[in-house]
């Protein structure tokens, strides 16, 4: 049996003991799963059709002794909308790629370097898990698993919210174990987080303090404490799942 707070003292005692490089991936993975935010979402505000700008051009014809004036108008806000649209359509698809191929893989290995940190100071080399020694595969999973997110959210919200939990262990899972199937991974973080997802929810919770203290330090108690002790606490939660240690 094993209590919130064990688990929350036990990522603390890690991540203190390998500061620096705890920092850093934590910051890794804020970027990866901000990239993330920002490939699954589109702004485009259409403010710039009303008024309507048009360009007038003049032009003279001569026809039969008949001198004519003739006018063209061409709407260049539809040019300028077109242009928006193409420009936000190829930024979003470059970020959506580079979140799939780059930035997913290495939020694994980030997973993967604090579930060593538990155990002794972990080198950065730890994220490289991502990639090696089954990238596709990496790439694959969590692509499966994303898209069953999406499918799941299509439900409403509550159902991807539940989801959410039930596959939040798969990185984990897979950068300590990179031979199983793309499946199997999914499938065993469903089994792990049966009758633990309100435990999750409500660890999760616990930290709403530090948050908010990290809101209020415009993020820089997040970059330097907040961040990279909940990522290590939350390695420990896994840890303690994985071992078959009930949650009290």
């Amino acid at each position: 049996m094993i209590t919130r707070q064990e688990i929350k003292a036990r990522g603390k005692l890690a991540f203190k003991a390998n500061y620096w490089k705890c920092v850093l991936v934590s910051l890794i993975i804020i970027i990866c799963i901000g990239s993330g935010a920002a490939a699954g979402s589109s702004h485009y505000h259409d403010h710039y059709a009303d008024p309507e700008v048009h360009v007038v051009r003049e032009s003279v014809v001569v026809e039969d002794g008949v001198v004519y004036s003739v006018r063209e108008t061409s709407n260049v806000t539809d040019y300028f909308r077109t242009a928006v649209l193409v420009a936000a359509s190829v930024l979003l698809a470059s970020v959506a790629l580079l979140h799939t191929f780059l930035l997913n893989p290495l939020s694994m290995g980030c997973r993967n370097f604090y579930v060593k940190n538990s155990d002794a100071p972990a080198g950065l080399g730890e994220l490289k898990r991502g990639f090696k020694p089954n990238y596709w595969k990496t790439v694959g999973t969590l692509i499966l698993r994303n898209i069953f997110l999406i499918l799941w959210s299509l439900l409403f919200i509550i159902p991807g919210i539940i989801k959410s939990f039930s596959y939040s262990m798969v990185p984990y899972i897979l950068a300590e174990n990179p031979e199983m199937g793309c499946m199997e991974a999914i499938k065993r973080s469903n089994e792990m987080m049966k009758g633990h997802k309100m435990d999750l929810f409500v660890f999760e919770l616990s930290f709403i303090l530090w948050h908010l203290f990290s809101l209020v330090t415009c993020g820089i108690a997040g970059i330097f404490y907040v961040n990279p002790y909940v990522d290590s606490s939350t390695a420990q939660f896994y840890i303690a799942l994985r071992d078959g240690q009930q949650m009290a």
